[in-house]
């Protein structure tokens, strides 16, 4: 999957331009999916149907997933471990130098450092792992072949959820 196109319809005004422009999208990308980030909606995930193509609502996707899987979303670190995800989906190249390129990126977002942004990470896991391991993140371990006996390590953890999006976003499309 090569790296995403960001387009920032926030400053579009008429309903109608963000429809044209997603129908120019759609016509020149065929053969690739067509995710759109926007800010989670009460209503939970949102896939938009734009001439009988469907649109994948990221943020939304990866929020119902880190609820689904017991992420308390009450911490400090469900914010960072979101945006983490959704970076990861987004950015291929990410993928393999977490320590090197995420964790800098996050900590420039958070105003924080590299190392507070993986022990953010690292204390909300460890957290969900103490009140107890959700069948459902046993299931996304087990597909990837992790042992869920014990904690992941960070890359490990965040990779499996990222992944579980990727091939999620290529089932609905």
């Amino acid at each position: 999957m090569s790296q995403l196109k960001t387009f920032d319809l926030s400053m579009v005004e008429d309903i109608t331009d963000i429809h044209k422009l997603l129908e120019e999208l759609i016509a020149s990308n065929r053969n690739n999916p067509i995710i759109i980030i926007a800010p989670a909606s009460d209503k939970g995930v949102e896939i938009v149907e734009v001439d009988d193509e469907k649109i994948f609502d990221l943020e939304g996707y990866v929020t119902k997933m880190l609820h689904k899987i017991g992420v308390p979303c009450h911490k400090l670190g469900y914010k960072i471990l979101h945006s983490a995800i959704v970076l990861l989906v987004e950015n291929e190249k990410m993928r393999g130098n977490i320590s090197k390129e995420l964790y800098p990126l996050l900590s420039d977002q958070y105003n924080s450092t590299p190392s507070r942004i993986e022990h953010a990470i690292r204390s909300i896991k460890m957290s969900m792992w103490h009140n107890g391991i959700h069948e459902e993140l046993r299931e996304i371990l087990e597909y990837y072949a992790i042992d869920s006996k014990k904690p992941p390590r960070n890359k490990v953890f965040m990779m499996a959820i990222a992944k579980t999006t990727l091939r999620d976003l290529m089932i609905e499309n």
